[in-house]
């Protein structure tokens, strides 16, 4: 798992740099499409942000909620199954 995380990182560190090194789109704009499809992207983006957002927000309150009358830690005498 970790060499494809590693494979991939390279690959976007790769490609971002070759990107960042044309000047092709500067000089002559971007068409209508590209804009479109850029755009349909970002909300995608945007709408898969919300309810992740939404979730861990929900988490971090059930992680860290108080629970009142229960004690942190169970001495085990009480429960013990005899074999």
């Amino acid at each position: 798992m970790q060499k494809i995380t590693r494979l991939t990182l390279a690959i976007l560190i790769v490609g971002g740099g070759a990107s960042f090194a044309s000047t092709s789109l500067v000089s002559q704009g971007s068409s209508l499409g590209v804009q479109l499809f850029l755009a349909f992207l970002a909300i995608i983006v945007i709408f898969q942000l919300l309810p992740g957002l939404t979730l861990f927000v929900n988490m971090l309150r059930e992680l860290f909620r108080r629970v009142p009358g229960k004690p942190a830690v169970d001495d085990g005498h009480k429960n013990r199954m005899s074999l």
